[in-house]
């Protein structure tokens, strides 16, 4: 049934393949040049661009489209594989089952109204509503709205493939007698046009032709729409591999639906891969009047571990500390809720693993290992994490408030399926590495 989706998905690895050896050889001609502009009397600028070959240029551009173009395609061809399995082909209308990529929650809401993909069941259009733009905070939702923006810009015949520019760190050589006054770097940014990488105060005032230095900048091919690079490792070759990824568990999960009623959180195990932007977290606590400072600094001083915590009525705690003479302060938000009608039991397992991914090393989180058990199956353990010689062992306990509920009732529970996962644990390492060494 999702025969033609693979198909392109196997055209768009290709398109991949072709992406990587046309950026190579661009690179291989020095596109990219660096040179200081006087601005003033004492100051220079420092400047960069990026100039390849026209022909490369136009090849690289294609084969990016071309990828782009098979991604949508796959999924289009997978959604409209489920809608055929479910109602067949002649009370289908096949034009109304192509993948939607609605930028709006709103938008995808209403196309049931409108007479789209009405051969999905409830659960299939979750799945096609979990891979959307509008999701902007997520994995899933970062990644396909880049997709989306990018296949626009195709789709316009405008310049796909550009260059992004990171945050330089000059280290002018200077002559006796000169010193650097002041650096002020720009922010990171495309090369579609020539950038302005820093200007650089020099005293006395330095003629340009005698300055020599590293410039210190990477430059990293990327898809040329936002959301733009969050750090030096986000390039076009991670966010295609992104994609891809993405794609293969899209058509995986709408395959899957055919032949189980159980349903699936992979998309969700996605979010895990999601890299945390450079962010500070601990920031200045701002305060409505000195006496509530005061009282705050006098907690930290007097707590053993130099923090005072303060909890709001929406389940956020705050730690501050004191730093340099200031009150610093970290958000901890509340845990989310399970979605309504979730079995506790495997949706807090799913939400322990993406939380290990996310926080840890995604490639080494691992799902549990299923085994046949007389005429069932059974799985071993919730999850591992595994590097290199060590690994660790997930086991997860879940647990619906009592209500009336007590401090004692709950360090009772603790007690009790902590030694209980304790005790799983050790079985999950005797029967998976023969010892629990």
């Amino acid at each position: 049934m999702f025969v033609i989706a693979r198909m392109h998905l196997r055209s768009a690895l290709g398109h991949r393949r072709e992406c990587i050896r046309l950026w190579n050889e661009i690179r291989r001609h020095g596109p990219f040049s660096a040179w200081l502009a006087s601005a003033s009397d004492n100051t220079a600028e420092l400047w960069c661009a990026y100039r390849p070959k026209e022909e490369l240029q136009r090849a690289v551009d294609a084969a990016a489209g071309a990828l782009l173009a098979d991604v949508k395609n796959a999924m289009d061809a997978a959604v409209l594989s489920a809608a055929v399995a479910n109602v067949g082909l002649g009370t289908l209308v096949a034009d109304k089952h192509s993948m939607p990529l609605c930028f709006e929650a709103s938008d995808f809401d209403e196309l049931p109204y409108t007479g789209w993909l009405m051969g999905l069941r409830p659960d299939q259009m979750n799945v096609v509503r979990d891979v959307q733009p509008f999701s902007n905070d997520t994995f899933v939702g970062v990644h396909m709205r880049h997709f989306a923006l990018a296949l626009r810009r195709a789709q316009a015949a405008g310049r796909l493939v550009s260059i992004w520019a990171g945050r330089a760190s000059p280290q002018p050589n200077l002559p006796d007698g000169y010193s650097l006054a002041a650096i002020n770097v720009d922010e990171p940014g495309t090369l579609n046009d020539a950038k302005r990488l820093a200007s650089l105060t020099v005293v006395p005032r330095l003629p340009a032709e005698t300055f020599s230095g590293n410039p210190r900048v990477f430059f990293d091919p990327i898809l040329n729409a936002p959301p733009w690079p969050l750090d030096a490792d986000d390039n076009l070759n991670r966010r295609m591999d992104a994609l891809l990824h993405i794609l293969r568990t899209f058509i995986e999960v709408l395959e899957d639906s055919l032949d189980t009623k159980e349903s699936t959180r992979r998309l969700e195990a996605l979010e895990g891969l999601m890299p945390s932007g450079p962010a500070e977290v601990w920031l200045p606590v701002r305060f409505d009047s000195s006496d509530q400072e005061h009282e705050c600094r006098q907690a930290i001083q007097e707590s053993d571990q130099g923090m005072a915590i303060y909890g709001n009525d929406d389940g956020v705690m705050t730690y501050m500390v004191l730093r340099e003479g200031l009150v610093l302060g970290r958000e901890i938000k509340g845990a989310r809720a399970l979605p309504p009608g979730e079995q506790y039991g495997s949706a807090v397992e799913s939400a322990t693993r993406a939380a290990a991914g996310r926080w840890g090393l995604p490639d080494f989180v691992l799902r549990p290992k299923v085994v046949p058990k007389g005429s069932g199956r059974r799985e071993i353990g919730d999850g591992t994490i595994v590097s290199g010689s060590r690994g660790v062992v997930l086991q997860v306990k879940a647990r619906s408030a009592a209500t009336p509920d007590t401090p004692e009732r709950a360090r009772s529970w603790l007690q009790k399926n902590a030694a209980a996962a304790l005790k799983q644990a050790r079985g999950t390492i005797r029967s998976s590495f023969g010892s629990e060494t």
